[in-house]
Order: structure tokens, then sequence, then C-alpha cells
């Protein structure tokens, strides 16, 4: 479980940056869509019957409690991978080879690392039986089919139903009842108890036993009266689009592609990794590098926590140790810290930020969480930097480590109006502001930031195209973005690309 939460908040941090309200309610939200289907039996105070998975039962308790299907083999549905690795250092290894028209081969320490987990897998079958017997209060019911001749020995695939027979020397061929002796009481407790029984009852296939399975009881129907009102149980219709909370970087995303959205935002295909340009990718990747695009959302990740850390320690200049293990947390070299430190440097010397980020009077907070409410939909985030001082509108300063090329900052600022929008909308509604200042900085020209101030009319255009955005998601209308708006920079290591969208148009 702690690795599974390891793994959904990395995947988290690398689509939508470092938000911890945020990370928790997408993980709240997850879970309620994976426990829907149970979420009836959370009712209580009816005389319904219900029906839950082992772990859904966990740390519940019933007065009645039937355990069904108790015949199943404890290794149903296990296959054994291809590929096997022990869990001793240096692990051993084992390896299946498939044969077209021939038996397959088990090379290395195959075999014996197979019998190894399928006595794990008996073990954990055997450890869920064992938590849904003791949910009962009063009454437990196990059922299951046996075999007319006990097994000749016990299997990791013997079901529980022959283990428990063989265990108890049940009499399969009629009903009798398994004596249970007195529990003795606690020392020093005064208290007797009486003996009780287990009560078995043995179902045996008969000509006359099927002949009253398929009998059709025609005649014994009663006409109901019909009853005005809503029917008990309303089949539900899920939503086009999950439940989640939204960020800048998802609406962001969907106006690239709504497609591409719908595929990892939606279906959850993909690793959520490596997202097109215009997208916050760059800042709060985790994870190896891995190349292009990855070793730069790597590098992006490690300067903004290094600015954070720079932030709350007026100012200074990290270590370079510190740059080094910053680079190694998130994969990269650990050779790389000079060209973590080389931006963050050139941002410590820059004129914007001795101008209106140092000094007595401005109030400095840096990741400063955001939440914004447009259209009955909330819209969550981060700030790097937001400085207020007195007399002044406030400040907002995000980083951006895109590789600007031949363009200047003013054209990639451009791709982050809907975040701007947010940015200045969230901070003017918390800070009772008439205006909020957004300033990118560019960390490869931090001496060029690009300035908006944004007053009430430009607050009520971007409240609207907010508003207009998150309504076309709800529509859950996802078409690919049109032909002469892909390129690889947008469709790279997209989910559908190749399979069910045919990407950029070949040069």
């Amino acid at each position: 479980n702690v690795r599974k939460l390891m793994r959904l908040a990395a995947e988290f941090e690398s689509r939508e940056g470092r938000d911890l309200r945020g990370l928790l309610d997408f993980l709240a939200a997850r879970a309620e869509t994976d426990a829907e289907a149970q979420a009836a039996t959370a009712a209580e105070g009816h005389d319904g019957v219900r029906i839950m998975t082992v772990h859904n039962a966990k740390g519940l308790e019933f007065d009645v409690v039937a355990v069904p299907d108790l015949s199943r083999s404890l290794l149903a549905g296990a296959r054994p991978p291809l590929l096997t690795l022990g869990r001793e250092q240096p692990p051993r290894v084992g390896m299946q080879l498939r044969r077209l028209g021939a038996a397959s081969v088990n090379l290395y320490s195959y075999s014996e690392l197979a019998d190894e987990a399928r006595e794990r897998d008996a073990e954990e079958g055997l450890r869920l039986f064992h938590v849904a017997a003791t949910r009962a209060r009063r009454h437990l019911i196990l059922s299951g089919v046996v075999r007319p001749q006990p097994n000749a020995e016990t299997k990791p695939s013997t079901p529980v139903i022959e283990r428990i027979v063989a265990g108890l020397g049940i009499d399969r061929e009629s009903d009798s009842a398994v004596p249970v002796p007195a529990p003795e009481p606690r020392s020093g407790l005064e208290a007797s108890f009486e003996p009780s029984e287990i009560a078995v009852r043995a179902n045996l296939p008969s000509p006359d036993r099927a002949a009253e399975l398929r009998r059709i009881h025609a005649g014994d129907a009663v006409e109901t009266p019909q009853r005005m009102g809503p029917p008990p149980l309303v089949q539900r219709r899920p939503p086009a689009v999950p439940n989640r909370p939204l960020s800048y970087s998802a609406i962001a995303a969907f106006e690239e592609c709504p497609y591409r959205f719908y595929m990892e935002r939606v279906l959850d295909l993909g690793d959520g990794s490596d997202r097109g340009s215009g997208r916050a990718a760059a800042e709060g990747a985790t994870g190896p590098a891995r190349g292009g695009r990855g070793e730069r959302a790597a590098q992006g990740a490690a300067v903004h926590s290094l600015l954070e850390w720079s932030a709350v320690n007026e100012w200074r200049e990290p270590p370079e140790e510190m740059a080094r293990r910053h680079g190694i947390a998130v994969g990269l070299d650990p050779e790389a810290s000079e060209a973590l430190l080389g931006p963050l440097r050139a941002w410590l010397g820059s004129d914007l930020l001795a101008r209106r980020v140092r000094g007595p009077e401005a109030e400095v907070r840096a990741e400063v969480p955001l939440l914004l409410s447009v259209g009955g939909t909330v819209l969550r985030g981060s700030i790097d930097l937001l400085v207020e001082r007195q007399g002044h509108p406030p400040l907002v300063i995000d980083y951006k480590s895109d590789r600007l090329g031949d363009a200047g900052p003013a054209e990639h600022a451009g791709r982050y109006e809907t975040q701007r929008d947010i940015y200045a909308l969230a901070v003017a509604e918390a800070r009772d502001s008439s205006e909020v200042e957004v300033a990118y900085v560019f960390l490869e020209r931090p001496d060029e930031p690009v300035l908006a101030a944004l007053g009430p009319a430009e607050m009520v255009a971007g409240r609207a195209r907010l508003a207009a955005a998150i309504e076309r998601i709800e529509l859950g209308d996802f078409p690919p973005a049109d032909p002469d708006r892909r390129n690889w920079d947008l469709c790279r290591n997209c989910p559908a690309l190749g399979r069910t969208c045919s990407g950029p148009e070949a040069a």
C-alpha cells in the first residue's frame, strides 16, 4: 500500500506539480471511484443482504456472514510470469522460454521461483479467508463443493473447503456435527463455558435433487399490486469525465488536444509524463530522467526546489552539495549540479529580484497553494512566489524552465494565458485586491521577465474563458486537435499516437 501511494504521488506530481492539497483531493476522488460499486454497503439499518469483497469487509463485523465459493482453487487465475526474480540479494533469476509446437523450457531458477510464488499466493488466499471468516459475530456460513474422495496431498492450489473438510475430519456423505471443546477461561477469570459444535450439511447430488432445482413454480406466482413512486434502486450513469479537481495543467492539456486529455486524464492511459508544450510538466516532474524532454523536466523540478530553498533562506545560493543531492533525487547525473545552479545564480542577480522582491517592506511567500471556484468547479494549483508590498498590487512570480530557442520570453508567455488568469483571480479573491500583477521569469533569461497587470476587466474576461473551457470539458466531447495544430512536441508519447490517432502529418 505504501509503494502504491508513492507511485500515485509521483505520477500526480509529474502531471500537476507539488500540491499536497491537490494530491489528497486526487486520492480521495480515486478511492471514491474505485469503491463506488460497494458504496451501498455502508448503509445501516436495513434488512437487505450486503455483498462485498473480502478487502472491503476489513474492519467490519456482522451478525451473520456467508462465505461462498470456497471450492475455488487458491491459485485460480494466477499465471506465473515469463521472467521471475528472487527476493534475496543478489536475486536469483528465472525465465521460461515458450516455443511453438514444443514444450516450454524453464531456465535458471524458474521452477523454484515459480513454486515459491505459488506458495505465497496460496498463503495470501488463506489470509483473506481468515479475514472473511472473522467478520461474523454470531453465525458463520461456509459453503463449497467437495470431492467424493479426499485428495492424496495438500497442494498450494487446494481449495479452502477441501482443507477444512480434511482438517476437521468431516463426513463427506451425510450430515454431521463437529464437536468443539469448551474454551478455557483466562487465568483469574471466574467463568465457565459450554462446549459447542459446528453443524455440517451435506447436499448430495441425486435425480430428485436435480428435479427439485429444475422445477418451475408457475402456480405459486402472486400478482403484486403496482405502487407509485421511484424504484428502490436506480442505475447510476457515470459522468463522461470523472468528478476530480481540475488544475491549470489539466485545462491547458484540454485546450491543446481534447483527445489526448481524454486518453490520459479520463481513461488514465499513459504515464502522465512528457506532456506537450505550454504545460507545467517541466515544473514538478519526478523520477529518473529519460533524456530529451524528460531530462529537462527533471532539471526544472530540481531548479524549482532549489529556488524554494533560497526563498526561505534570505535568497542565498544553495551549496553545491545540496544542488547535487537535489539532482540525484530527480534522476540527474551527479555532475549536473552546475547546470542547476546556473539558472538560480542568474535569477539571484536579476533586476526584478532586487527591485520588487528583496527588502524588508516586501512580504514574500514561496509555494503558495491556491483554490479557485469557477462555475461550480474548484481549480487548484500553487504559486511559485507571491510578493506583497504596502501600496502595491500583489505580484505573482512564476518560474519557467522552458527552452526558449529562437523565440523570446513574451512569445512563450502567451502559452500560459490560462494559468495567468487562474493566478490573478485566486490572488484577487484571497487578498481582496482589484489588481494583480503576474510575472513570468524564464530562467534562461531572468532579466527579461514578462509582466502583466490584470484589472477588473481582464479578470472578468479571464473568468469567462475559464468557465467556457470547463463547460467544454464537462460536455464530454473530446475531438483530436486539428491536423494543422498537431506537431511532435504535442503528440510525442501520446497513448493514442499510431493507434486511434494518426498524429502529425508526415513532413
